[in-house]
């Protein structure tokens, strides 16, 4: 066999075999096709499923992004009442403490005034009691007087004049002394007989 004719075989050959190769390779490609071809309704679908879960990512970010924002003003609103709050717990807190100093001092000095009103009730007594014990005296003083009168003056017409003078003398001064009686009675030009003092 010549050369060339060698030649020739070979090439057949191998054309042979790239025939082979290429209808393979277009059953291959053919094959490919129809999956694309299958595979493209679930791509599209899938491009539906993901489009639809992007705007309900975006959706959900919208929401959870307010749901932040209102979570944060309502945080920052309980931060407020609550400071807010101790504020006017703490105010509450001075006025209570003030309220009981000032009722603590009202006490002390309602005490004081209490103390000092029994204090003055215990001189008006003894007060009492003396001009009490002094008017006792005074009357009997006047009764001794009267059943001095009745026996030592001497003119019954100078009794009313004796009787009015110790009178106005009891209305100013509240007592008669023994001088003042000497007095009045000699003003009055009554004579006695026998004066007890």
């Amino acid at each position: 066999m010549s050369e060339t004719e060698k030649n020739l075989e070979e090439f057949n050959e191998n054309l042979e075999n790239s025939k082979k190769s290429f209808e393979r390779a277009k059953e291959e490609n053919l094959y490919a096709v129809a999956e694309i071809a299958k595979l493209k309704p679930a791509k599209l679908d899938l491009e539906n499923k993901l489009s639809e879960s992007i705007s309900k990512i975006t959706e959900l970010e919208t929401k959870v992004q307010a749901s932040t924002e209102k979570a944060e003003m309502i945080e920052k609103e309980k931060s407020d009442l609550k400071t807010k709050l101790d504020k006017e717990k703490e105010d509450l807190k001075d006025e209570l403490n003030q309220k009981e100093k000032e009722n603590e001092s009202l006490k002390k000095e309602l005490k004081k005034t209490v103390s000092d009103k029994d204090v003055e009730i215990e001189n008006l007594k003894k007060e009492r009691d003396g001009k009490s014990n002094e008017f006792n005296e005074l009357k009997q003083k006047i009764k001794s007087l009267d059943e001095t009168l009745e026996g030592t003056i001497t003119e019954a017409k100078g009794a009313p004049q004796l009787l009015e003078e110790i009178n106005n003398i009891l209305i100013h001064k509240g007592f008669l002394s023994d001088r003042e009686f000497e007095d009045i009675l000699q003003k009055l030009g009554v004579k006695i007989l026998n004066h007890i003092k």
